[in-house]
């Protein structure tokens, strides 16, 4: 991308907002050379985009040295949103230390931290420029279970009953919690839902780890290789439209020096996820237009297997079924049973929540199979 420019007889229309945040975007993962500052005047717009991409950090940056300038009401509220966005951030981090605490209390649970906390403290410059708005926890399979009882017996509460006892643990993608002051947990045992959430070595991720520390305390979290795919996989391999922070994340990985491209399509082959990774760099190139040559040229020379890139978009678009077929494939043959019956007969409490019992279900489904 070229410097962010404006001279005196260039006349062409001010970029909108999508632009303008795109750009600063760009300016915050390389620092690209500014000569003269950006102007918008969409700062109102501007900054309510921002807050909603979560990109607050960037632009309040880009305000304090010189990049952008706004006028005086709309940098301020900038300034008073990323302030508010910060101290639900220090809500947050608190939350998570008495988490840490508490799952210590029950006799340790296997976890390591996720996303925004990780991504501020061990990505950023500062972690003044990341913030996030909820807490997101990777749990080891065997420990789901107590760790949610352990969240819930702390005044979490599930937003949806467990299918049945150890399901989560063995096939869930995760469960959502929420305490009653609005701080959410999502409890992860992968980190995406479909096939391939199934493929992910799991087991590496937690051989291998990073660690940073909030309120004295240490945490772990993903190495930064798997912290990188995880933003493509949460960016692309479960979403059709992800917002501009995590876009920003995945671009800051690809221009990190000390993340070479060999490595991280090599870690991607291991998880069988090329696609992903492919689909991810290719967007967040034409996204922030970042002029990276070693990327482009994967590209051109990775051909994607079509089948893998209909198995994507499978596995992002709503389906009626309770899961497909090709999920069921990437299950070991000793495991679908187990999956199957949990699929087929979940508990009581949760047909329930779903206004069902067992008999309307199977009718709904026998429905759904029919032409």
């Amino acid at each position: 991308m070229p410097p962010v420019e404006r001279t005196g007889s260039d006349h062409r229309p001010e970029p909108g907002p999508e632009t303008t945040l795109r750009l600063l975007a760009a300016w915050s993962v390389n620092q690209l050379e500014v000569t003269r500052p950006l102007s918008t005047n969409h700062g109102d717009a501007l900054v309510r985009l921002a807050e909603a991409q979560g990109l607050l950090g960037p632009l309040v940056a880009a305000i304090d040295t010189g990049v952008i300038d706004l006028e005086d009401a709309a940098a301020q509220r900038a300034g008073h949103r990323h302030e508010a966005a910060l101290w639900w951030c220090l809500m947050l981090e608190q939350r998570l230390l008495e988490i840490d605490q508490w799952f210590a209390e029950a006799g340790g649970i296997d976890y390591m931290v996720l996303k925004g906390a990780a991504v501020a403290h061990l990505d950023e410059f500062d972690p003044f420029l990341r913030s996030f708005s909820d807490l997101d926890l990777l749990i080891a399979g065997p420990c789901m279970d107590r760790a949610l009882d352990v969240l819930v017996s702390h005044g979490d509460r599930r937003q949806e009953p467990r299918r049945r006892p150890g399901f989560e643990g063995r096939f869930g993608k995760g469960v959502n919690t929420r305490f009653d002051d609005g701080i959410e947990v999502d409890v992860h045992r992968t980190l995406c839902g479909g096939s391939h959430g199934y493929r992910i070595p799991l087991h590496r991720m937690f051989s291998m780890s990073d660690q940073f520390e909030i309120g004295g305390r240490t945490f772990n979290a993903p190495a930064k290789i798997h912290r990188a795919l995880h933003a493509c996989y949460h960016a692309y391999a479960w979403s059709q439209t992800p917002p501009l922070r995590t876009v920003r994340d995945i671009a800051s990985y690809l221009c990190d020096p000390e993340l070479p491209l060999e490595d991280l399509t090599a870690e991607a082959r291991l998880w069988r996820g090329e696609a992903v990774l492919a689909l991810a760099v290719k967007q967040t190139l034409l996204e922030l237009d970042l002029d990276l040559p070693q990327w482009k040229e994967w590209l051109a020379t990775t051909p994607v297997d079509p089948r893998e890139r209909d198995l994507i978009e499978r596995d992002r678009t709503p389906r009626q079924t309770p899961f497909q077929w090709s999920t069921l494939r990437e299950i070991p043959w000793n495991d679908r049973l187990a999956f199957l019956w949990g699929v087929a007969v979940p508990s009581k409490e949760l047909l329930r929540s779903r206004n069902q019992n067992h008999l309307t279900r199977l009718i709904a489904g026998s429905r759904r199979l029919l032409p």
